[in-house]
């Protein structure tokens, strides 16, 4: 009895040896975790900026600082750079320009200002956005906001790109009304800004310029355009006969026959 108590004896003290070599294991590893690279550094981001204005597939600078605040030198670490909705960073929900390595640490109370080039991802962003930046778990947003505009001319202002789509538009209409089959002929045979693969835009494309926060037209004011009837090349459901249409006085859809002549406005790219 006496050796059996003396085996879990020491077979308790073993398993509360290991558990107690696990915890300070834990313990390590979540400071690494929360201090960039090596336990007892604390890398904070303290500033990220970059330029007010950018648009889509352009290459700009984000500058940022990262600081010890910690009591040892850390070792090499990664900043990553993000653009977010707002000034709330959540890594896994933001879009990622860049990661970033630094082989060498921060001594205690140092900082390290870099700046680095990031290309501005292409598609699908449009409106106010602010840089963030990440290092461990120190998240840092831009106290000013970067202003990405939805278009901007393309092919030297022979057209305009629309980013949050990725179609290019032509900016405005020749000023003559043509019947469907015309409208597709024109488009097919448009050449502009050196491109030569124009179509006539289906009625979801042609809708995603219309800007119900304007009227007469409701349309965003880089492009020309009159408050009349534009054609998609959409066909009536059940009516080959028939073709949809959009409205530019105040931004809505309809029908008619093939026959009737309207404006055209071509794009490329897509389809969206």
């Amino acid at each position: 009895m006496r050796v059996q108590k003396s085996f879990l004896a020491a077979v308790l003290c073993l398993f509360l040896g290991f558990s107690a070599t696990i915890s300070l294991a834990q313990q390590a590893s979540a400071e690494v975790l929360a201090g960039g690279l090596g336990a007892g550094a604390n890398l904070v981001v303290t500033s990220v900026s970059g330029p007010a204005t950018a648009i889509q597939n352009q290459s700009i600078s984000v500058t940022y600082t990262v600081e010890n605040q910690g009591t040892v030198a850390s070792g090499g670490y990664y900043v990553d750079l993000y653009l977010s909705t707002d000034k709330t960073i959540s890594p896994s929900s933001e879009r990622l320009l860049k990661n970033v390595k630094f082989a060498t640490g921060l001594a205690p109370g140092a900082s390290r200002t870099a700046t680095s080039k990031v290309l501005v991802p292409l598609n699908g962003l449009a409106g106010n956005y602010y840089y963030g930046a990440v290092v461990g778990t120190s998240k840092k947003a831009s106290l000013k906001p970067v202003s990405l505009p939805r278009y901007s001319w393309a092919y030297n202002n022979a057209a305009v790109s629309d980013h949050k789509t990725g179609l290019v538009w032509e900016p405005a209409d020749d000023g003559q009304i043509r019947n469907w089959d015309d409208a597709t002929q024109y488009c097919d045979d448009l050449v502009l800004g050196g491109k030569a693969d124009w179509r006539l835009p289906s009625l979801n494309e042609l809708a995603t310029i219309i800007d119900y926060s304007r009227s007469n037209p409701a349309i965003d004011p880089i492009f020309t355009c009159r408050s009349g009837n534009y054609w998609s090349s959409s066909s009536l459901a059940g009516y080959e006969e028939g073709a949809w249409f959009a409205v530019f006085d105040y931004g809505y859809m309809d029908w008619r026959t093939k026959t009737q002549t309207y404006y055209v406005r071509c794009v490329r790219g897509g389809p969206w």
